[in-house]
């Protein structure tokens, strides 16, 4: 089940290099690749709840799906206005949201080192 996870978060980091590489005449080829990529890594995010199950002890699974259901709508609200402001006031140009994918996507890959080195067999 670890490498499954590691699988989705190593084919997100490929999506998003494929996005920070979309410039140019082969831009919309690029964003298609990236997108393909994804469909790919969605299809196998039911790991992720499976993972839960396996991993979470029976009495705390229902504050498990509370936390689950909660962390990522605050995850948004916060990142969406972080992330407005960096690219609508301080970052004006095309090549600071590239290179924000490319952050993204450096990101992804330490996640993806997390749990290859720290994450349960």
């Amino acid at each position: 089940m670890k490498k499954g996870l590691l699988l989705i978060d190593v084919l997100e980091s490929i999506s998003l290099f494929f996005l920070y590489f979309a410039a140019g005449g082969l831009a919309l080829l690029f964003v298609g690749i990236s997108l393909l990529v994804s469909d790919v890594a969605g299809t196998l995010y039911p790991l992720y709840q499976a993972y839960e199950r396996a991993d979470c002890p029976q009495d705390r699974t229902e504050e498990a799906l509370m936390w689950h259901i909660a962390l990522p709508e605050a995850a948004i609200v916060l990142s969406y206005s972080l992330l407005d402001y960096v690219f609508g006031v301080l970052c004006l140009s095309l090549d600071c949201v590239r290179y924000g994918f490319l952050a993204f996507a450096v990101a992804d890959i330490v996640l993806s080192l997390y749990i290859l080195s720290f994450s349960s067999p």
